[in-house]
């Protein structure tokens, strides 16, 4: 899912809160539901930082762990710039009457999920960096992947950083 999606997930758990649940479900704009298996799975999983980081990967192809760590990190700055603007987009966009708000504790426990669900994936993909550290980086990062993403979004709903309507 990507970065735009989260954010647009946590503003509608803020409008739950503030707003009665027939004016967000009739009026919200999302409209998709995170009933599916498959979407949960992916919720957290930053999809515009991983295309950056897998098409630098290929387009740079460094030879040396330096080059593949040095797009790794650019990558994972780029997770709050997208956050941001995403934010800033969908604040743009919005109705005059529709007030969108996205709280500190929401907006900390979506970037902590993209950084970590990031880094799992960009640690399960074969030109890691991660295997400069152990041989068996991309195994432990496929396994983290399944793991961390089907309780992330259970730990995201307990914090509420989920809208719940759907």
């Amino acid at each position: 899912m990507s970065i735009r999606t989260m954010v647009e997930l946590g503003i509608e758990r803020q409008q739950e809160r503030t707003t009665p649940r027939a004016t967000v479900v009739a009026g919200g704009n999302w409209g998709k539901s995170l009933d599916s298996a498959m979407e949960r799975i992916v919720a957290f999983v930053p999809s515009e930082v991983i295309g950056i980081y897998v098409v630098g990967l290929g387009i740079l192809s460094p030879e040396s762990n330096a080059g593949k760590w040095w797009i790794f990190v650019i990558s994972l700055l780029l997770i709050p710039v997208f956050m941001l603007l995403n934010y800033l987009g969908k604040k743009k966009s919005a109705s005059p009457s529709e007030t969108v708000t996205l709280p500190k504790k929401t907006t900390a426990v979506l970037f902590f999920f993209a950084l970590v669900a990031f880094t799992a994936w960009a640690a399960a993909l074969p030109a890691t960096p991660f295997l400069s550290i152990n041989r068996h980086a991309t195994a432990a990062g496929g396994w983290s992947v399944l793991i961390l993403t089907g309780i992330m979004y259970k730990v995201a709903d307990l914090l509420d950083a989920v809208p719940k309507s759907h």
